[in-house]
């Protein structure tokens, strides 16, 4: 794995010129820290050490961290003035209800967004140029993504490949290139109350296209007690993540009165709800079956139809994951 620490950057002006063009901005890359003052350099690193043939900028949201975050911050804006744009905060705006993602987003003018939080960082120098290229030449694809490793707070390896680990692929926040989305005010409503930030927002994109993954290792995902979500207890995470599912649901319904919500997203939704009894490993069955009393009660919601064999068949599912609850995996 590549040591983050041992990267040697370029100046501005060497990074700048490989760009085909200076003045055009392809890809925002969109930085949310607060208090990573023993991460944020190495995220700047990944960042500073990407060679494209574009132009991108570096949008880092600061939320008034109490810690040196910013005074680091600051140090990188004055070596790399054209690329690193940061907004620091006076008073935390997460703690607020007001999403760094969506601030980031008002000043943002890329064609595309890459994510990474100030916590973690890229590996692969090619990591934008690839997903880049992948998607100009992908014209179905909204949003795709790539494997990651696992590392703790001093950069120590505890998954070399996520998704071995974990049996099946999915996408971390380090991971994430997509379209520049056109938020809809009833998203925003919605988005600004759930906790799960990228769920919310890959149910989003996926009205608008597809999503892929590519099968490279370009980031490093840590887990410490500092995270917004390491920090949390299972029983949290069970908690916070079923509560971000009912707010989706609502967004879906109300989004449905204001135009057509392809039939295709609601069958998601409903899987996805049905799905949580997966995280219910560790919960007693009376825990599972109380949560699958409120999620079938949803499914049966009038507001939103699907078809009736595929109601009874993830029923069936739930019901069965349910009574199953305390098997880990």
């Amino acid at each position: 794995m590549l040591d983050i620490k041992s990267v040697e950057l370029r100046s501005e002006k060497e990074i700048m010129s490989t760009w085909a063009s200076k003045d055009k901005i392809i890809v925002s890359v969109l930085c949310a820290t607060y208090n990573h003052e023993s991460y944020i350099g190495d995220a700047i690193t990944g960042f500073l050490m990407q060679v494209t043939d574009f132009a991108f900028e570096i949008i880092i949201h600061d939320d008034a961290s109490v810690d040196e975050t910013a005074t680091i911050i600051k140090k990188y804006q004055k070596e790399y003035p054209s690329i690193i744009k940061p907004i620091f905060q006076s008073d935390n705006q997460y703690s607020q209800g007001n999403k760094p993602g969506l601030i980031m987003h008002g000043v943002t003018q890329g064609k595309y967004y890459a994510l990474c939080e100030g916590d973690d960082y890229w590996l692969d120098p090619n990591k934008l140029q690839i997903q880049y290229d992948y998607l100009e030449t992908h014209e179905n694809i909204i949003l795709c993504g790539h494997n990651s490793t696992v590392i703790n707070e001093v950069n120590e390896l505890i998954y070399p490949d996520r998704w071995l680990h974990k049996g099946h692929k999915d996408l971390m926040t380090p991971c994430l290139m997509y379209h520049k989305p056109n938020y809809t005010p009833v998203f925003i409503k919605y988005y600004s109350k759930i906790k799960n930030g990228d769920m919310a927002l890959r149910y989003f994109l996926s009205l608008h296209g597809d999503m892929d993954f590519l099968d490279f290792i370009g980031s490093a995902y840590r887990v410490h007690d500092g995270g917004i979500w390491s920090k949390k207890s299972h029983e949290e995470r069970v908690l916070m993540s079923n509560h971000s599912f009912q707010l989706l649901f609502e967004w879906v319904i109300e989004e449905n009165r204001h135009k057509l919500i392809p039939e295709i997203l609601k069958r998601k939704m409903q899987k996805q709800f049905l799905l949580m009894f997966i995280y219910l490993r560790k919960f007693q069955v009376v825990s599972g079956l109380n949560t699958f009393k409120i999620l079938v009660c949803q499914i049966f919601n009038n507001k939103v139809k699907i078809n009736i064999l595929t109601k009874l068949y993830w029923i069936l599912i739930a019901l069965k994951r349910a009574l199953l609850s305390k098997v880990t995996y």
